[in-house]
């Protein structure tokens, strides 16, 4: 469904402002998806160009500092992917036309664990929020 639904969105525009935000693992380039995981973020793997993006030398970096970090708070990194080919559909059918999609990749706080061993949880996960918002923003008035 959340592939649909995106494609939805751009068919009719001319410039591709949307975007979509994946729950990236902060360890892991595109999760456990090549070990078969079904979440949010190994549907985008499976179905799109978002894999390569994310394993680029370019990319390596927020993963390199948060597989060193031993806490559950990571870095706040985000990646901007711009104009990802999405050629499945979230069956894994290829799609006839594919299309792209501009992903913002960014690590998904466990809230809960947070939560259990810092009082400032709800701080941290707002600011990782006004990070990924911030970027959408930001790329937006480029287009305006």
């Amino acid at each position: 469904m959340i592939l649909i639904k995106l494609r939805k969105m751009i068919t009719n525009c001319v410039v591709n402002p949307s975007g979509c935000l994946n729950f990236a693992s902060a360890r892991h380039p595109g999760g456990g998806f090549l070990g078969g995981a079904q979440a949010q973020e190994e549907s985008l793997a499976r179905t799109s160009g978002l894999y390569a993006c994310l394993t680029s030398a370019h990319c390596k970096k927020m993963y390199l500092i948060n597989q060193q970090n031993k806490s559950c708070l990571y870095s706040h990194r985000i990646i901007y992917s711009p104009d990802v080919p999405v050629f499945k559909d979230d069956d894994g059918a290829i799609l006839d036309e594919w299309y792209s999609m501009n992903f913002i990749s960014a690590p998904a706080v466990n809230a809960g664990v947070v939560r259990k061993r810092d009082r400032n949880a709800d701080g941290v996960l707002i600011i990782a929020i006004s990070f990924s918002l911030s970027l959408s923003l930001f790329y937006y008035s480029l287009l305006c």
